[in-house]
């Protein structure tokens, strides 16, 4: 017996075009609908019917959130907004972990699909072109709002963070306060918000007309073991840096354990600013400065433009986009100052 895959292979297009084929109102070309139903009843193939009332009852009831960061604070932060506006309207939202693999988005964007009532995708690497497609055919039927990256896809809401000018800015106040051999760990430049932050920290040095040392640039991958390891070779190998900057809160905290290692307190001995914040930065024992990323608002935000295109008749769930662009501050702790137990340059 055919199945839908067998048909969408003949009809030339995606397994989600062909389900939605057969539902009456979903926006799909005329054309392409007839191609898809003649080649259906050729192939003998009937699509799956399940109790309606079932379905109703689940699309009504829970949303979907695909994650794919492995930052869990940072993560936890952002579902607390987005349960703060859910719970109001007794909808609960189901979590999907696909581990930064592309893969397993594709897989749980389809399971999702068709029981939810939508979908907010917290992804942390930027979608290929295939999962950038699926994601919009599934927003024909079921709505799609996505956060962090994968901002700019046609028809779909979108919340963005401006990662350049706080990091800009962050550079330029340990420049102010004295930094000329300044160190950063960034995260892979595949990903766009890696390459904001490394295009941040070189503008703000040549601003300065502070050379750009490749010595004092390091990439590491989101894991906190390779951080430190990063962390521990910037140190032994440039022992003029004052300060280093960390990409996110996961790199920060191998950098924090590369200090313990190396016997370097925080500033006394070296600078520091992470890129995103932790519960225990702020503690007194520490003070970490860092760029803070509105996490509760974003999540908040994310599910009020989801809400907003649930309750949207269908006909004009993609009659246009939003996109919301939101700016993280920085919050001084006092470990950005000049090391007491440096000589300046």
């Amino acid at each position: 017996m055919a199945t839908i895959k067998d048909v969408a292979e003949a009809a030339g297009v995606s397994v989600a075009t062909v389900s939605r084929a057969f539902k009456p109102n979903s926006r799909i070309n005329r054309d392409t609908k007839e191609t898809i139903l003649r080649i259906a009843k050729r192939m003998n193939y009937q699509p799956k019917k399940y109790r309606s009332r079932q379905g109703n009852l689940c699309k009504f009831s829970m949303i979907g959130v695909i994650i794919a960061c492995h930052n869990y604070p940072w993560f936890n932060r952002i579902m607390r907004g987005i349960n703060s506006v859910m719970e109001a309207e007794d909808i609960t939202p189901i979590i999907a972990d696909t581990s930064e693999n592309p893969n397993k988005d594709i897989i749980c964007l389809n399971k999702m699909k068709n029981i939810v009532r939508g979908l907010i995708v917290v992804s942390s690497s930027e979608l290929d072109n295939y999962c950038t497609n699926f994601l919009s055919e599934i927003n024909e039927t079921t709505p799609v709002v996505t956060m962090i990256r994968n901002t700019n896809i046609p028809r779909i809401d979108s919340i963005k963070i401006n990662g350049f000018r706080p990091t800009y800015d962050a550079i330029n106040l340990l420049i102010e306060n004295g930094h000329r051999h300044i160190g950063i760990i960034n995260g892979p430049m595949v990903f766009k918000p890696s390459f904001d932050r490394f295009a941040a920290y070189t503008e703000a040095l040549k601003r300065h007309n502070i050379p750009i040392r490749n010595e004092y640039i390091c990439y590491s991958d989101f894991n906190e073991d390779n951080a430190y390891k990063h962390a521990l070779g910037l140190i032994k190998s440039n022992p003029r840096l004052t300060a280093i900057f960390a990409a996110n809160t996961v790199i920060a905290r191998g950098c924090l354990r590369a200090f313990e290692k190396c016997g370097l307190k925080v500033p006394d001995d070296i600078a520091f600013i992470s890129y995103g914040d932790d519960f225990s930065f702020g503690l007194n024992s520490i003070g970490i400065t860092v760029v803070s990323d509105p996490d509760y608002d974003i999540g908040v935000m994310a599910a009020k433009l989801l809400l907003r295109r649930m309750k949207q008749p269908l006909h004009r769930k993609n009659d246009s986009h939003e996109r919301i662009e939101v700016t993280p501050q920085i919050i001084l702790r006092g470990s950005e100052v000049f090391p007491k137990n440096k000589k300046r340059s």
